[in-house]
């Protein structure tokens, strides 16, 4: 069967799923995909399915059962059986609630991450290092790899669930700003960006919550 283009996003859990699929497995989840694709437009149902679905066919090619058999010939009546085992409702509230975790704990792991990159910024410009340039410039550069990860977390998120990027563009004029405030306040001892930082991630946490459950 020729590939159609999806009409919703997978989910990164889905296509590390499909990874663990051989060959065989792998022609017949295509099939399966470009048929939900088609008939299931709504991207957390659709991904849902996909997930219970992927799981089976997991567990069936561990028992080095054959791929055909599983679906027994007759694909449309095999996924309408999975989703006979699917309650909708229930799945997305647990999925929106391990996600907003997951949003809270990358927001918090990014504000500390890109508080450490603006310190090395000021050390950088007062030639003033914690430590030593090398070892400051290590750790920053190590926390800006940790914030690009919260970035692509958020933005998955943001996407998962087809909201607007409010949230996210609050992370990042936060940023913004505490660069702009470290740069114009370099003699002073006084440092908010890191409380900027913080009011940034509580706004888009707050803003993301609000259109999750909105």
């Amino acid at each position: 069967m020729k590939n159609k283009e999806k009409t919703f996003d997978l989910f990164f859990e889905n296509i590390t799923k499909e990874k663990n699929l051989n060959d065989e497995y792998k022609k017949v989840y295509v099939d399966i995909l470009n048929y939900v694709s088609r008939h299931q437009s709504h991207t957390l149902k659709a991904n849902i399915l996909l997930s219970a679905i992927l799981d089976h066919m997991i567990e069936h090619q561990d028992k080095k059962n054959d791929a055909q058999a599983l679906i027994n010939k007759n694909m449309k009546n095999y996924i309408q059986n999975v989703e006979k085992t699917i309650h909708y409702k229930p799945e997305i509230e647990k999925l929106k609630k391990l996600d907003l975790e997951k949003y809270t704990i990358s927001g918090l792991w990014m504000t500390m991450c890109a508080y450490l990159v603006l310190l090395f910024v000021k050390e950088f410009l007062t030639d003033r290092y914690l430590i030593s340039f090398s070892i400051d410039l290590i750790v920053a550069a190590v926390a800006m790899v940790l914030v690009f990860k919260g970035v692509r977390t958020h933005w998955q998120m943001i996407d998962r669930y087809q909201i607007t990027k409010k949230s996210f563009m609050v992370e990042l004029v936060g940023f913004i700003v505490g660069l702009v405030i470290v740069i114009l306040t370099l003699k002073s001892p006084f440092d908010i960006s890191f409380v900027l930082l913080v009011v940034a991630h509580l706004t888009s946490k707050k803003i993301f919550t609000n259109e999750l459950n909105g």
